[in-house]
């Protein structure tokens, strides 16, 4: 991870940090309410563009990324010329999966459309983050 992008884990009040690089407003609508209840900060961006010039800003926990609008290789070396290549990455991903094989960044993927349930259960899994309850 590029020096100075590293999320401070040490601090008990920062809520994990979720980026969501997706063009859809209503998908990132979904996203945010969804997480927010429960208990994690949902960052959007439009474009992986977008998101190199939020990441330092926001120090993202998880990429959950939307592959069904473009290239997977074209955007996740987009995300390692951001500074990013180490940072989990989760597909929201359409009726085919894209090729992903050799991608150790890979933590999972949902294939839309996926229930709320799926989603907070798969960023509870991949941030390491403990139910609200």
């Amino acid at each position: 991870m590029a020096e100075g992008l590293a999320p401070d884990s040490t601090s008990p009040a920062r809520p994990p940090v979720v980026m969501l690089v997706a063009p859809d407003r209503e998908l990132a609508d979904l996203v945010r309410d969804a997480l927010l209840p429960e208990g994690f900060e949902v960052v959007w961006a439009r474009s992986p563009d977008a998101a190199g010039q939020q990441l330092a800003e926001h120090l993202p926990d998880l990429l959950l990324l939307d592959v069904e609008h473009g290239s997977l290789a074209d955007t996740t070396a987009m995300l390692a010329r951001m500074g990013a290549a180490t940072l989990p990455l989760v597909l929201l991903v359409g009726p085919r999966l894209p090729t992903v094989s050799g991608n150790a960044r890979l933590a999972g993927w949902l294939a839309k459309p996926f229930s709320v349930a799926e989603l907070v259960a798969t960023v509870r899994r991949v941030t390491g983050a403990r139910s609200t309850d």
